[in-house]
Formats: structure tokens, sequence, C-alpha cells
């Protein structure tokens, strides 16, 4: 197949096509750029959309954000970063934030707990906190709230978060995977 180099780690394979430098139109072109800045945004784990924003790619489906957006994204997640600051949970304890969704001035988040060993860098079991964060549509933060995995009862931000929440959600799937052998 052809190959088409556009400063990457190795060659970009673009299998059934042809491209021909002394016969490109403006369009093909054009083509080619965009193809070569979402492919090295690829490879940075930065894909980007037209408006510049972040494009998340998961289990769950294809998020944007960024952009225009992006203060307002930030402001949302500083603010869980912030609240969980203020927890008094133990330094095993480690945690990533991921984005899932905006509905008008509302963002969601989930935080992802678990304490990895040398043995077992890789949890068998996680415990997730989900967060939802108001805004005024600036960058300033009204209300959060946020709910722990497999229950209903939404905290608010005044709840005094106990380690043992998380330490339980962690043990009932240990005792899950137990009864099922996985």
């Amino acid at each position: 197949p052809p190959l088409l180099s556009i400063g990457l780690p190795g060659p970009l394979l673009l299998d059934n096509i042809e491209f021909k430098k002394h016969t490109m139109s403006d369009q093909a072109t054009a083509l080619i750029a965009n193809i070569a800045e979402q492919t090295a945004a690829l490879v940075q784990h930065r894909p980007i959309d037209s408006k510049g924003g972040l494009v998340e790619v998961s289990g769950d489906g294809i998020r944007v954000t960024g952009g225009e957006d992006a203060p307002l994204w930030e402001a949302a997640e500083t603010a869980v970063n912030a609240l969980m600051a203020e927890w008094k949970i133990g330094e095993t304890w480690k945690h990533c934030v991921n984005r899932l969704t905006r509905k008008s001035n509302v963002f969601t988040f989930e935080a992802i707990w678990s304490i990895p060993t040398r043995r077992r860098p890789i949890p068998s079991a996680t415990a997730s906190v989900f967060f939802s964060v108001q805004t005024d549509g600036t960058a300033t933060v009204q209300n959060i709230n946020f709910t722990l995995e497999s229950q209903t009862l939404v905290h608010p931000r005044t709840t005094v978060f106990q380690e043992k929440w998380l330490a339980d959600i962690v043990e009932h799937k240990r005792l899950a995977q137990a009864a099922f052998e996985l």
C-alpha cells in the first residue's frame, strides 16, 4: 500500500487510496492535512474536534470536551478535586477523575478509587463516586453533590466523607468475584 509520511513515529498506511503529489487538488491537500492533524492528535492521546475540544472515546461512546467549553469543564473538575482533597482518605487510595456529560450548566464526573499495590498494580476491584457540578454558565461553581456507586442517596458537598464507604464497595465487589470465581 502507498505510504504517507506526516511526521509521526512511523508511516501512515492508507489502504486503497493512491496519492500522487503532482496531481493533488486543494481538496485532497486539505484532506491529507486534516488526516495528519487528527492522527497526530490521536498519537498524542489528545484527539481534537473542529472547535478545538478534546474527543474522549470510551466504551460508553464519544464525548467532546474543551473548545469553547474548556474553562467550564476545568472549573467544574477543579471543584471536584478540591472537594476530594478535603476528604480524610488514606494515602494508599489512588484515584482518577473522568469527565462524563454536560447538560446545560450541570457537569458530571466519575472518580474511580482503588488501592494499587506492588503485587497488584491493577486492582481487582474499584469504587466509583459520581459528582454533579452545577455552574452559573460561567466558570463559577454554584453547587456540588456526589453519589456513591450502586447507591441512590445524593450527598451534598457538606457531607463528611467516610473512607469506609469506598472500602465497603471494594470489599463487596471482591466477595462477588470470589462467589463467581472471577
